[in-house]
């Protein structure tokens, strides 16, 4: 059986390295201590939706846009860059009937209490199947 969710995680960090020109290459699961800014962090959510029959279940992702730049414009052009990216986005996969096309959900901006840092967060979802 393939591991559809971690396809989609390798997917999806390919495919945000190659079309957010703004962070560099700097998607990280993980965040080094002292990364550089602006970065983004991805989280995955995986929640079980099958049916009698079939092994399906939803993932999400969560993208962190973390920027240290004056003003909100930086984080909200990454934020921009990464919908483009993703929304409607249907990853290569080893069986591509395996997952739906990603779906933005929603977007919410936190200015962290450092007074620094700006934080947008993305969420995307995907419907999948076990194969």
């Amino acid at each position: 059986m393939t591991d559809t969710r971690l396809e989609m995680q390798q997917a999806t960090v390919a495919r945000l390295k190659a079309q957010v020109a703004a962070v560099s290459g700097r998607v990280r699961d993980r965040v080094p201590q002292g990364d550089t800014f602006p970065f983004i962090a991805l989280a995955f959510q995986v929640i079980e939706d099958g049916a009698e029959d079939v092994d399906g279940f939803e993932i999400i992702i969560t993208v962190h846009v973390w920027s240290r730049a004056v003003g909100y414009p930086e984080a909200a052009g990454i934020g921009s860059a990464v919908r483009a990216a993703l929304h409607n986005w249907r990853p290569s996969l080893t069986d591509p009937a395996a997952s739906g096309p990603l779906r933005h959900r929603d977007t919410l901006q936190r200015d962290q209490s450092d007074g620094l840092t700006t934080h947008l967060i993305l969420t995307f979802e995907a419907f999948t199947e076990s194969i």
